[in-house]
C-alpha cells in the first residue's frame, strides 16, 4: 500500500510541475489607399449636338493609361481589402438611391483641376513598356487614419474602334483655368459608363507596380438622348486644338481601394532572447525576454527576482552585430524552495503530500483496525 501511494503522489507531483514562455508577435502596420481615376470625355458642341440628335443609340469607347495598383506578390508588404468601384456623379439628385461612393460635379472637378494643377507626376510603362507616359494626380493624406488619398488624370487617351484597335490618340484637355462651375454646367451624365481594367506586367521598369490600361464604355440610348436639352447643357468655352470652341464633358470617375501592410520584425532587424531556468532541471523560471532590434542597437536587461532563488548573473547587457542575440540565465534555489520545482509547486506539493499522509494514516488506524475487528 505504501508503495501505491508513493506512486501516486509522485504523479501528482509531476502534473503540477509546468513550465511558461512568452510567444512575441511582429506588429502589423497597415496604409490605406485610395486611388481615383478620372475620365473626363470633352467633345465640340457641334460633336455633341450631332450625337443627340441623330435618334441613334449613343456608344463610345475611350482607351487610358494610369499609374496602376502594386503587385500583390511584391516582397516588402501585402495588399489586403482589395476594392474596385464606381462613384456615383451628380448634379442634384441623380444618386439618391446609390448605395457606394458618392460625390458631386462641384467636387469631382475641383480635384480634377488640383490634378491638373498638381507637379505630382509619375512616369509609368504602356504596352508592356515599350512606351512611356506621364500622369498627373492630386494626393491628400490623413495621419489620423493613415490612409492616403491620390486623383490621377489620364496619361494617353486613345479611341478604340470595335474590334477594340487603337484608332486615334488624344492628349489631355486643360481645363484648369477654366470655371468650375462652367464645367458642371457643360456636363452631362450618361446612365451607363461601364470600365474594364487590364493590368499590364513590367515589373523590372516600373519598381513592382503594374501599368493599368483601362477601357471606358459610355451608352445612351436613342429615347434617353431625346430628352436632353439645351436647358440640362450648357457648353463652356475651351482652347482646344489651337481654336476657341464650346464643348461638353462627359465626365466618370473609378477607384480603387486596398491596404499595403508590412511587418515591423523585417529582415534588417534581429531577434534578441534571454529564458530564465531554474539550473539543474531547465525549467522556467521567469518568463523570456524577446526584443526585436536593428543592427547595432542593444540594452541591458535585469534579471527578474526569484523568490528564493539567485540568479547566476543580475543583468545582461548586449549589442546587435548583424545577427540575433540568445542567452540564456540560470537560477539557484536553496533547498526548502526546491530548486527542481519552484516555490508555487513545492508548496502545492506539500499540500498533497500532507493529503496523503492524513490518507496513510486514517488508512492504518481506521481502516485497516476496522477491517482486523
Amino acid at each position: 500500500m505504501k508503495v501505491k501511494l508513493k506512486n501516486i503522489l509522485f504523479i501528482l507531483v509531476l502534473l503540477f510541475t509546468f513550465s511558461f514562455g512568452e510567444v512575441v508577435k511582429a506588429a502589423e502596420t497597415c496604409t490605406t489607399y485610395r486611388d481615383y481615376y478620372f475620365f473626363n470625355l470633352i467633345e465640340s458642341e457641334t460633336s455633341f449636338n450631332n450625337l443627340t440628335t441623330s435618334n441613334k443609340d449613343w456608344s463610345i469607347t475611350n482607351n487610358t493609361y494610369f499609374k496602376a495598383v502594386p503587385t500583390m506578390y511584391a516582397a516588402t508588404y501585402t495588399r489586403k481589402d482589395f476594392i474596385h468601384g464606381k462613384v456615383c456623379l451628380h448634379k442634384t439628385n441623380e444618386c439618391a438611391n446609390w448605395t457606394g461612393v458618392k460625390m458631386s460635379l462641384t467636387e469631382f472637378y475641383d480635384k480634377y483641376v488640383a490634378a491638373l494643377k498638381s507637379n505630382n507626376s509619375e512616369s509609368i510603362h504602356i504596352n508592356g513598356g515599350g512606351t512611356t507616359t506621364n500622369v498627373n494626380h492630386y494626393e491628400e493624406t490623413d495621419t489620423a487614419t493613415n490612409t492616403v488619398t491620390k486623383y490621377y488624370i489620364h496619361g494617353l487617351w486613345t479611341d478604340l474602334d470595335k474590334d477594340g484597335k487603337d484608332i486615334r490618340h488624344d492628349g489631355t484637355v486643360d481645363v484648369k483655368d477654366v470655371n468650375i462651375n462652367e464645367l458642371v454646367e457643360g456636363s452631362f451624365l450618361p446612365k451607363i459608363s461601364n470600365v474594364t481594367i487590364t493590368m499590364l506586367y513590367d515589373q523590372s521598369k516600373d519598381n513592382g507596380y503594374e501599368s493599368l490600361r483601362a477601357m471606358i464604355v459610355r451608352q445612351m440610348s436613342a429615347e434617353d438622348l431625346s430628352k436632353l436639352n439645351t436647358d440640362i447643357i450648357k457648353p463652356f468655352n475651351v482652347e482646344w486644338s489651337n481654336e476657341d470652341t464650346n464643348s461638353v464633358l462627359s465626365p466618370a470617375l473609378y477607384y480603387d481601394e486596398y491596404k499595403l501592410c508590412t511587418v515591423s520584425a523585417d529582415p534588417d532587424m534581429y531577434n534578441a532572447t534571454i529564458r530564465y531556468l531554474y539550473k539543474g532541471s531547465n525549467k522556467t523560471a521567469a518568463p523570456t525576454y524577446s526584443r526585436a532590434f536593428a543592427d547595432g542597437e542593444g540594452e541591458t536587461v535585469n534579471s527578474p527576482p526569484v523568490s528564493g532563488c539567485s540568479a547566476d548573473t543580475s543583468s545582461v547587457s548586449f549589442k546587435i552585430n548583424g545577427k540575433d542575440f540568445s542567452k540564456t540565465v540560470y537560477y539557484t534555489c536553496d533547498v526548502a524552495n526546491n530548486a527542481k520545482t519552484g516555490n508555487i509547486i513545492f508548496i502545492v506539493s506539500m499540500i498533497i503530500a500532507a493529503a496523503c499522509f492524513g490518507y496513510v494514516l486514517y488508512y492504518v488506524f481506521v481502516i485497516r483496525k476496522k477491517n482486523m475487528e
